[in-house]
């Protein structure tokens, strides 16, 4: 174990998560030993992931997705969460967060039809090994880290299975050290945009997804080699739009009562909460702001990777 999480870690956030042997955080839902199984995971070529940090615009781009390739009328009867697997949970938190099975979701997916939709946030290292040799259809997407991290600030005061930070100072303290659950943002980020080229993989940003919903449809369904009829093309695009996606009981897990996302403090908290680009200004004091700046501009040089930072356009 990494001899830096024990003095960083504070009690009542490490009983939150679960500590790999390397040192990296995950989620409480995801125990060590599921990992192994999780390398070893059985992978298809014909099996679509979607990858990301967390707070990245997973949601929604498994929403987009599950339209392309199951179409609407087989996602208006089927929740989200039953047709993409989230492959490092625990099945029983899909139903009982305070079950004690402890089976992986990663064992119903084993059984699953083609083509398996499949979700995660691990960290490369801990994904399925064949993802690299079967070469799978692979949709990575990133968020400007600012946006990304207050997202995931506010969503662990509603996810049961994520430590919950005091305050937005304390998470941050947390955050830009890479001491949260899924890891740092930086490597996580720059370990899939290493993998651009690869024509098994599509790299995004959430924020040109927010700018152009309709372009990044057709850009999924082209990579997914399943073309879409104009009408199509618009109905997906629109049913994909927030205030769309936000009433829908199936792609919103506002609406589903999932036994995972309890409010623990705040009754006016959100799983799909703004999706703007730019509510960090909300958050990051000028000192956090400044310091955080220095940090992406250290790791970033020389990446070509960039990220908008502000926008007033609202999305998911």
């Amino acid at each position: 174990m990494s001899k830096h999480i024990p003095f960083r870690l504070a009690p009542e956030i490490r009983k939150r998560v679960t500590i790999t042997a390397d040192g990296d955080l995950l989620s409480k839902g995801t125990p060590n030993k599921f990992l192994d199984d999780i390398k070893n995971f059985e992978v298809r070529p014909t099996d679509v992931f979607v990858i990301t940090w967390p707070r990245s615009g997973t949601t929604w781009t498994q929403y987009i997705v599950s339209q392309i390739v199951h179409g609407q009328e087989f996602t208006d009867k089927h929740n989200i969460n039953r047709i993409n697997y989230f492959i490092e949970m625990q099945i029983s938190t899909v139903d009982s967060p305070e079950a004690d099975d402890k089976e992986g979701i990663y064992k119903m997916a084993e059984n699953g039809a083609d083509p398996r939709l499949l979700k995660s946030h691990l960290q490369m290292k801990y994904l399925p090994t064949q993802l690299f040799t079967k070469r799978p259809k692979v949709i990575y997407v990133a968020r400007n880290p600012k946006d990304a991290a207050v997202s995931y600030y506010n969503f662990t005061h509603l996810n049961t299975m994520l430590p919950n930070y005091g305050d937005w100072s304390e998470f941050y303290e947390y955050f830009h050290r890479g001491l949260i659950p899924y890891g740092d943002w930086f490597e996580h980020v720059l370990s899939w945009w290493g993998m651009r080229h690869e024509p098994n993989v599509m790299f995004l940003r959430y924020e040109d997804m927010i700018k152009d919903t309709k372009q990044t449809v057709l850009k999924l369904s082209n990579f997914l080699e399943r073309p879409l009829s104009k009408t199509d093309l618009d109905d997906i695009s629109r049913r994909s739009e927030f205030g769309e996606m936000s009433k829908n009981r199936k792609a919103n897990n506002d609406l589903m009562n999932n036994p995972i996302f309890k409010k623990r403090d705040n009754a006016n908290l959100k799983f799909m909460r703004k999706g703007i680009i730019g509510d960090w200004q909300n958050y990051f004091t000028m000192a956090q702001n400044n310091h955080f700046n220095t940090l992406f501009s250290d790791k970033m040089c020389d990446t070509g990777l960039t990220f908008d930072f502000v926008h007033a356009q609202s999305s998911l």
